[in-house]
């Protein structure tokens, strides 16, 4: 996640990492982000939020999110793999979620890679979780502590590639880490940074 107070000032807040000030964003950011996430319906929700994201800021699609989930059949994978062009045309008309014609047909795609690498015994789960950081990260401080890749990243966003799916740079990839609780970015000072400590593998 890049920096929310960039573009909102008021989403800044001495302890909280971000969200003061909007009941969503706060709710999102107590409960939610940084908590571990597992299992690859889980994940490949992650995963495909997080594409539509890119470029745009997380709170927007935090308010689409309800609209996502109902479209994208709950981001089931193999609910998901089985749309067409139909599928793709519907979506491009809803104008509650990110219309954008290259990320959905991406998401179908990534859930049809997600399920190819189930049947060869692999798991994208398992696949996030296996870049986990070796050792924990220095707590930071404010957002100018926190990269917007970082070496496992790099090397996710290579293996998700490499088992088919798209629209999953190292920045993305690092966003989605932060998300499921991979790594724990939040502030040293917020209260949610301890609900959220994970062990390094």
């Amino acid at each position: 996640m890049t920096d929310p107070a960039a573009a909102d000032p008021a989403a800044a807040d001495p302890l909280r990492c971000f969200g003061t000030g909007d009941e969503l964003y706060e709710s999102y950011h107590d409960a939610e982000w940084g908590r571990a996430v597992r299992g690859d319906a889980a994940v490949f929700e992650r995963l495909s939020l997080e594409a539509f994201q890119s470029g745009l800021s997380w709170i927007t699609v935090l308010r689409k999110r309800p609209a996502f989930r109902e479209v994208f059949a709950g981001f089931d994978p193999a609910a998901v793999a089985r749309f067409g062009d139909a599928d793709v045309e519907r979506l491009l008309a809803d104008a509650r979620i990110i219309r954008n014609r290259l990320k959905i047909e991406a998401v179908i795609g990534n859930a049809r890679a997600v399920l190819a690498l189930a049947e060869r015994g692999g798991s994208v789960s398992d696949l996030l979780w296996g870049h986990a950081p070796r050792r924990p990260g220095e707590a930071p401080q404010s957002w100018a502590d926190v990269p917007a890749t970082t070496p496992e990243s790099v090397a996710l966003a290579k293996a998700l590639k490499a088992a088919g799916l798209r629209f999953v740079g190292p920045t993305t990839a690092y966003a989605a880490m932060q998300a499921c609780g991979v790594v724990n970015d939040h502030f040293a000072a917020c209260p949610a940074r301890a609900a959220c400590e994970q062990p390094s593998r």
